[in-house]
């Protein structure tokens, strides 16, 4: 049960990939989208560039409150989007990618800020 479970987890990720990338094919150009940006604002004085984390956290957290998403003790799940960013620093750390290629991926200034990652080793 729990491996069907993540197939199907999968699956409706790849739908929703899937669909986000047929969206930015349809409606991006070399205006509003220069760089083939996976998410992008398309108008507005932002035009090209990615969604500000603050909006996004925003949306979230609509959903979680429209959802009824919560935490272990009951509460509704209040979404940061920092934590994310950490959480995939972590992950390309402990698959195996080098410090200095994750350094580059989430642009910090130095490796210790990266280090951090590695719980500081």
């Amino acid at each position: 049960m729990k491996v069907a479970t993540v197939i199907t987890e999968d699956n409706r990720t790849r739908s929703v990939v899937k669909a986000q990338i047929e969206l930015m094919e349809e409606k991006s150009n070399k205006d509003n989208n220069p760089d083939k940006l996976f998410f992008a604002r398309l108008k507005g004085k932002r035009k090209g560039k990615p969604p500000e984390g603050k909006r996004t956290q925003k949306a979230l957290n609509r959903l979680s409150n429209e959802r009824n998403i919560v935490d272990d003790q009951g509460n509704i799940f209040h979404f940061n989007t920092h934590a994310f960013r950490h959480t995939k620093g972590v992950e390309l750390i402990n698959s195996g990618m080098n410090l200095l290629h994750v350094q580059k991926w989430m642009a910090h200034v130095s490796p210790e800020m990266t280090n951090r990652y590695r719980g500081g080793k």
